[in-house]
C-alpha cells in the first residue's frame, strides 16, 4: 500500500470501530428490552402463554433475543433481520 491508501486503512478501522462500539450499545439496549419482554412472557400462566396474545409475546421475545445475540457477536445483518420477523 501507499502513503495515501495506508491512510484511508486506517480512517476506516477507526470508522469500523467506532461502528462495533455502537452495534454493541444497540445490543445493551435491546438485551434490555428482551429481558423484560421475556420476564413478562414468563411471568404469565402456562394457559396463558399458550394464548394467541402469549405465543405472540414468545415469539417477540425469540426474535429480540436473537436480534441481541447477533448484535453481541457483531452481526449486523443477523440482528436486522431477526428485528424484521417481529410480530
Amino acid at each position: 500500500m501507499n502513503k495515501t491508501q495506508n491512510k484511508k486503512v486506517v480512517e476506516i478501522l477507526e470508522e469500523m470501530t467506532m461502528l462495533r462500539a455502537k452495534l454493541d450499545d444497540l445490543g445493551n439496549m435491546l438485551s434490555e428490552i428482551a429481558d423484560d419482554v421475556r420476564e413478562k412472557f414468563d411471568a404469565k400462566s402456562e394457559r396463558a402463554q399458550e394464548s394467541e396474545t402469549g405465543q405472540k409475546l414468545g415469539e417477540e421475545a425469540d426474535r429480540l433475543e436473537e436480534a441481541r445475540d447477533a448484535a453481541n457477536d457483531g452481526d449486523l445483518v443477523s440482528a436486522i433481520d431477526a428485528l424484521e420477523m417481529l410480530p
